[in-house]
């Protein structure tokens, strides 16, 4: 018997809007982060874009923390583990307001909790999994 599951696929519980400037400022706060300097924005903002270009078919999931690094030694960076932790960290912070949850998404997960059955939520996020 199936007890509950709250499936979150393409904006039921949580969304995500696409945003060229917070892209940016993703990218300049990877850098800082990663200590490295601002004027390689554009080439590791655009060696990064590349990694996310696959064909349809490929539906591995995408290694960020090696695309990071590998984005940053294209531009001239070489980064770290820890420097490379630190800026996908920061990435992820200045995304922040394109991600929204929706306002009744925790009632109602409580609401199935408290009839009982347990819950169940599967995603199609690509933020890495220690930071979501």
């Amino acid at each position: 018997m199936l007890r509950a599951v709250a499936f979150d696929y393409r904006n039921t519980l949580a969304e995500f809007r696409w945003d060229d400037g917070l892209w940016r400022r993703g990218v300049a706060a990877l850098l800082a982060a990663a200590g490295a300097p601002a004027d390689l924005a554009g080439p590791a903002g655009d060696a990064l874009r590349r990694r996310f270009e696959r064909p349809r078919d490929d539906l591995r999931e995408l290694d960020y923390a090696a695309a990071v690094r590998d984005a940053l030694a294209e531009a001239g960076v070489e980064a770290d583990a820890a420097a490379v932790a630190r800026g996908v960290e920061a990435e992820y912070r200045a995304w922040a307001p394109a991600r929204r949850v929706h306002p009744q998404a925790g009632a109602l997960l409580d609401g199935v909790r408290a009839r009982g059955m347990a819950v169940a939520v599967a995603a199609n996020i690509f933020d890495p999994p220690e930071l979501f």
